[in-house]
């Protein structure tokens, strides 16, 4: 393999359950055998490195991100693996502000193609993302990584990064997702979720309903693990300042040790998520640069540009807002967030999903904020339905009884030209639903490829 390409292809082949998720229910084993199997054979080498794993319904992302930026920014160099990935497949490994070199990239896939050779029925039997955990720990080990945060893919107990042996787990807000997977209640996916906990671990998450925070604490007890909660390490915690750049933060721990910092993302779900990172390392004793207390990797939480979560550009003087949010909870929090940031113009939501989601809570949650509203094709990655879509959303304009006007598009060309026959001076529009809508909007119209 020469080029980055090359090492994409190379990863990429095999079977792709993110493309289909019914194909888990009909194909998968649910097991971690084939890709324990094969950390064995390469000797598991985020052992040598201090491992912090992320599992929760949303913000796990953002609390990976903040985790390994503070990390990086106090100890050097972290390793980053995230799913999915939103612009470029460098992200799902990967720095806090970096990729790594290309030559690293292409030098570890033509490392574990070798390694493949070696062991083919073993690499063979690996599925897309397991081959993407096995060449990110050999990639992480190469650079001489001595710490790395991995974020979940799907649930816990049978993702593949559950094959690791992690050092702390973090758990985030828990919520009704691939609930044909997972289950139907939250307590049963947090207990999909829980089983992330190893034996004799340390543990950290949000507060929950008091059901889901139970499940955690009990799985924590029968593996003789600690876990500490949100609201057990910070006495108050206020947002200074809140504007349409970020937010200004002050936590208070229960020692009565103060942290000022900001984040460019705004709404009260970034600030808990960038909350339990600070925690969570401040009560490890990871944060402090000296003898003073002081803790000056703060500032790296400034600098967070998260893919596809708030993420801000403007183009022709209209400021859109790009955020990958897939859940009921996570779609409406950001949608007020949002509509709360920009009180002027003409907002206008562009929206696209999965086939899969709960379309009419989504709308619902949705329709108040915004004036226009364009649904959109999110791209051939997972199947869609915009007519379905368009449906749900027109009777939910119905039932609030909204002056609302509704569009239908079938991609981002169509999406751009709908946008400049309706944008006002001042205008805002958010992108939401899918990473794979951001991914496509963010190609083809922030970049100006048309």
């Amino acid at each position: 393999m020469r080029t980055l390409a090359d090492v994409e292809a190379f990863l990429s082949r095999g079977r792709d359950y993110a493309k289909d998720l019914s194909l888990l229910r009909i194909e998968k084993n649910w097991t971690l055998a084939d890709v324990s199997v094969f950390l064995d054979l390469i000797g598991h080498p985020e052992r040598d490195m201090t491992v912090f794993h992320v599992a929760g319904s949303k913000g796990k992302g953002t609390v990976s991100y903040a985790l390994s930026a503070l990390l990086e920014r106090r100890f050097g160099a972290c390793g980053l693996f995230l799913s999915p990935f939103v612009y470029d497949f460098r992200e799902r490994f990967c720095r806090p502000f970096s990729f790594f070199s290309d030559e690293s990239y292409i030098d570890c896939a033509n490392d574990l193609e070798r390694i493949s050779r070696q062991h083919e029925s073993e690499f063979n039997a690996l599925s897309v993302f397991e081959k993407y955990l096995v060449y990110c720990v050999l990639l992480f080990k190469r650079e001489k990584l001595r710490y790395a945060v991995f974020e979940v893919g799907m649930g816990g107990r049978y993702d593949a990064t559950n094959a690791l042996d992690t050092d702390y787990q973090l758990f985030t807000t828990i919520e009704l997702e691939h609930t044909d997977i997972l289950g139907d209640t939250v307590e049963k996916i947090a207990c999909e979720k829980s089983k992330i906990i190893k034996p004799n671990s340390c543990c950290f998450a949000l507060n929950n309903c008091e059901s889901v925070d139970d499940v955690f604490r009990k799985e924590a007890v029968a593996n003789n693990s600690s876990i500490v909660f949100l609201k057990d390490m910070r006495k108050s915690c206020d947002i200074l300042r809140i504007d349409e750049n970020g937010s200004l933060i002050r936590l208070e721990d229960w020692n009565g040790k103060t942290f000022s910092y900001s984040i460019p993302l705004v709404g009260d779900v970034f600030v808990k998520d960038s909350a339990l990172a600070v925690l969570a390392l401040n009560r490890l004793g990871l944060l402090e640069d000296g003898e003073d207390g002081r803790c000056d990797c703060l500032d790296a939480l400034s600098e967070l540009r998260i893919p596809g979560r708030f993420e801000r550009h403007n183009v022709g003087g209209v400021d859109y807002v790009l955020d990958g949010a897939h859940t009921p909870e996570s779609i409406g929090s950001v949608a007020e967030t949002f509509s709360s940031a920009y009180r002027r113009g003409n907002l206008i939501l562009v929206f696209g999903c999965a086939i899969d989601k709960n379309v009419s809570e989504i709308a619902r949650r949705l329709v108040p904020h915004f004036n226009s509203i364009i649904v959109q094709k999110p791209g051939d990655y997972k199947k869609s339905d915009v007519n379905l879509i368009y449906k749900e959303f027109e009777d939910q304009i119905s039932a609030f009884g909204s002056d609302c006007k509704l569009y239908k598009s079938e991609g981002a060309l169509e999406t751009f030209e709908i946008i400049n026959e309706i944008c006002q001076a001042g205008s805002a529009c958010l992108v939401t639903g899918s990473f794979y809508l951001v991914d496509l909007f963010f190609k083809e119209i922030i970049q100006g490829r048309f």
